[in-house]
């Protein structure tokens, strides 16, 4: 008998037991959409918190600070290194327009167009500079009362602040990584907080302890040609508010040495690492491992091993889920199945040719179930995630990821072209699996056993019974074990997929 004819005759069956065969593609078209949603929705989580991550943190990859014209030809000499943009940090300015007396400097930066861009610097109003002679200010120092708009202009004297011990004891800052031994006098960060002398505190302090301005040479009139929303590393207590300037490309820079940010190839983050530190050393370079740990490869191993985990344990278990489930569907509908088949062996039908109308007839719903399954799972991992926006953006361990701001970031489907392929091979694979333990069942019922439908694994059991029963005893015995097996497939199916949805929240509440 030929299997074209196997086929048509399956083909019969399936339109002929229509609500099994449109349960049997449900159950496959939701199998698809958890696929879905293994591959896709891990995809679209990873980059949502990554664009949050970008949006609070900026979109570069590596910044390097304090570098000479000899180091930075070699960062960008570096093989993974695709773009690379530059800034200056000209230091501390007096802020006479200042309304915050523990606020009364400028912070002045020159930035490339490209920086700009890399670190979401947002105009509140006005616009960013377009020449070397035009500067933005912080939204903060407006915030704070600062008499400032646009088309003001602004003289800067730029220092080094300094910080002098006269005291006996050692004093530390440890947020700003400052240590002061009686009579050191060192160099201060950025983020150094000013000490009011005209308050309790200040007055205290200076009692011991000195600041002192070295002018570095950098003079300027610079005109306000817009007002920026605060920068993410503007912090609260430190003394200055951000200002920045435009560099052009090509431009003669202000200082031997100057700052820089670049865009690498994520796969070798780890190597970036360690080249960093070979040139740089520690203190010269930083990653933005808030970014880099959403493309899978941050410098910090353990953020990679958390995220290739969490996505392995859960395909591994949805998948363990969806061959139960489907396996339980074709095990209900086994005793239907299996009188066909009997006649199809009557007709001359060999146990490869019933196996293969059994893969037939499953991988006949997968071909409805695989487009209508896909959708689905997108438009329940758009949902879902929508949903889960405030969590999804705490998963991330940004302390940021409560502001307003995370509520803004769009959501975007990520449908790579290797999840779809993972999507449709695993689709593939599950019902494959699903399908192998009914299909060798059915292909060692013989023509009798069939038309009777008589169940081998059971004829052992009957063989017993049937010597001792009456002809009612035996009908019943027959029903009875028939609503058990039915029954217990059910029961199977259920208990397995509350274990595993039980283990699944559980990993997911000690991930989060």
């Amino acid at each position: 008998m030929k299997s074209s004819a196997i086929f048509k005759v399956t083909e019969r069956y399936l339109k002929a037991n229509p609500k099994k065969t449109w349960l049997s593609r449900i159950s496959i078209i939701l199998m698809v959409a958890l696929m879905t949603c293994v591959f896709v929705g891990k995809d679209t989580v990873i980059r949502y918190m990554g664009d949050i991550a970008e949006s609070l943190y900026g979109s570069w990859h590596y910044s390097f600070y304090n570098v000479n014209e000899e180091e930075y030809e070699q960062i960008r000499n570096f093989s993974y290194v695709k773009e690379t943009a530059l800034s200056e940090n000209l230091q501390i300015t007096q802020f006479e327009q200042s309304a915050n007396s523990e606020k009364p400097f400028l912070n002045i930066r020159y930035y490339s167009k490209q920086m700009f861009a890399w670190n979401n610097i947002q105009i509140s109003s006005g616009r960013l500079p377009e020449n070397e002679d035009e500067i933005v200010i912080a939204k903060s120092a407006v915030d704070d009362g600062a008499s400032i708009q646009s088309g003001d202009r602004i003289e800067v004297n730029c220092f080094q602040r300094y910080l002098h011990n006269s005291g006996e004891t050692t004093t530390v800052f440890p947020f700003q990584h400052v240590t002061l031994e009686p009579g050191d006098t060192v160099p201060v960060p950025d983020d150094f907080p000013y000490f009011d002398p005209d308050t309790e505190a200040g007055k205290e302090f200076l009692k011991t302890h000195e600041e002192r301005h070295e002018p570095n040479g950098f003079s300027h009139t610079f005109t306000i040609s817009g007002i920026i929303e605060t920068p993410s590393f503007e912090t609260m207590d430190s003394a200055a508010y951000t200002a920045i300037a435009f560099l052009p490309e090509g431009a003669a820079r202000h200082a031997e040495t100057f700052n820089g940010m670049c865009v690498i190839d994520t796969a070798h983050a780890y190597n970036a690492s360690w080249d960093f530190y070979e040139l740089l050393g520690a203190d010269r370079y930083k990653a933005n491992n808030q970014v880099l740990a959403f493309s899978g490869n941050s410098s910090e191993s353990g953020l990679n091993s958390i995220i290739l985990i969490a996505q392995l344990f859960f395909m591994i278990l949805i998948a363990a889920v969806s061959v139960i489930l489907i396996y339980n569907i074709f095990q209900l509908s086994y005793d239907e199945r299996r009188t066909y088949l009997g006649m199809l062996s009557s007709i001359g039908a060999t146990a490869k040719q019933k196996r293969s109308s059994v893969y037939y007839e499953a991988f006949s719903h997968l071909l409805w179930a695989l487009p209508l399954g896909f959708v689905l799972g997108l438009i329940i991992v758009y949902g879902g995630v929508s949903l889960l926006k405030p969590y999804t953006a705490a998963l991330s361990g940004m302390e940021a990821a409560s502001f307003d701001s995370s509520m803004t970031v769009p959501l975007r489907l990520c449908i790579r072209p290797l999840s779809v392929i993972l999507t449709m091979a695993f689709s593939v694979l599950t019902v494959l699996v699903s399908s192998l333990i009914p299909a060798r069942k059915v292909s060692k019922i013989g023509i009798i056993d069939s038309i009777r439908g008589n169940d081998p694994s059971f004829s052992a059991k009957r063989k017993k019974k049937s010597h001792s029963a009456s002809a009612s005893g035996m009908i019943t015995s027959a029903l009875n074990t028939y609503d058990s097996r039915r029954t217990n497939s059910i029961v199977r199916a259920v208990s397995g997929f509350l274990i595993i949805l039980f283990v699944i929240s559980y990993a997911a509440s000690m991930i989060l």
